[in-house]
């Protein structure tokens, strides 16, 4: 795993100023490309958790947020076709547990040929 030192020291060699927050998802870019970036654990409230499952699981909240919050304010509510197919694969196994944790409402039923997108919206209990 890359110490922050390290990620720090390639942005600035870059030219970017690490206090300026606009350069946050380049510094996520640069810190997740990083040799071994995904290797070991994190520790969260609710224990031990691989890192590459925990950046997964953050990519996947992004993602759904990321509609709800279009979805709310009117504005496009399309999801990158690509991120959408490698969460939904991811999720599919364990769809039938997300609401058990508390978290997430009934899956919605949705056409067996609907959208992927609809689908993974769907599997979380949001109706596209």
């Amino acid at each position: 795993m890359p110490k922050s030192e390290d990620v720090i020291e390639r942005l600035e060699a870059l030219g970017f100023e690490q206090s300026l927050p606009r350069n946050w998802a380049f510094t996520q870019k640069i810190a997740f490309e990083a040799p071994g970036a995904l290797d070991g654990t994190v520790s969260l409230s609710a224990g031990e958790k691989p890192t590459e499952d925990y950046a997964w699981e953050m990519t996947t909240d992004a993602l759904i947020h990321s509609w709800d919050l279009a979805r709310g304010i009117g504005a496009d509510e399309s999801l990158d076709a690509e991120l959408v197919e490698l969460v939904y694969e991811r999720t599919r196994p364990v769809a039938e547990h997300l609401q058990e944790t508390g978290l997430f409402a009934p899956p919605v039923p949705v056409p067996d040929d609907a959208p992927l997108a609809t689908k993974l919206l769907a599997l979380f209990g949001r109706r596209a």
